[in-house]
């Protein structure tokens, strides 16, 4: 990765099973309210040094929106700076960029080890699935069929599965309803 470079947004340089790479920082509130796990970050959202910045992501972000859950960011902001602000942290099993999840086991090993102390010690009242399968690779619960608010729980937060981008964009929103009224409950 040879010479400075300007970072942008939330980029990060990090030692990744003793390599250095360009990634998404860990974005994790003093006190998470809920912390969004994916697989690991894609180049465009690298690159522009925010989380879920690709086709797929930027409709996670409407959902959110529409479900209530973040407001609509104001213009030059960006949508995990506003949920940032309220709470929501994100980050990935793997923190090595790609297009896909990689296929190979020591990175979802790796990375599993190193974001289960990271949640551990932040304590998020609630861990919620960005795409299930990273879900299911760190708590290592079969999660086959299983969506909404789990009753098994990771150290003191609750897990939570959506949808997204499973099912219909109508499933994936009451999923994200009921996460809303789960984190209100929970504020309460």
């Amino acid at each position: 990765m040879g010479g400075k470079r300007k970072m942008v947004g939330h980029q990060a340089v990090i030692r990744w099973r003793g390599e250095r790479i360009l990634t998404l920082g860990d974005l994790i509130p003093e006190a998470p309210r809920v912390v969004f796990v994916g697989y690991n970050p894609r180049p465009e959202s690298v690159n522009a040094g925010h989380y879920y910045q690709g086709h797929g992501g930027r409709t996670f972000w409407t959902l959110l929106q529409a479900s209530g859950l973040i407001p609509t960011p104001a213009g030059g902001d960006f949508h995990d700076d506003v949920a940032l602000g309220r709470g929501f942290g994100f980050t990935d099993i793997v923190k090595r960029c790609g297009l896909h999840p990689p296929d190979f086991e020591e990175e979802y090993t790796y990375g599993g080890k190193r974001l289960r102390r990271l949640l551990f010690k932040s304590r998020p009242q609630v861990i919620s699935s960005v795409y299930k399968g990273a879900l299911a690779r760190l708590t290592g619960l079969d999660l086959t069929n299983r969506w909404g608010l789990l009753d098994e729980t990771f150290g003191e937060s609750r897990l939570f599965v959506l949808p997204f981008p499973y099912r219909s964009a109508k499933d994936i929103s009451l999923h994200m309803r009921q996460l809303r009224a789960l984190l209100t409950r929970s504020r309460q």
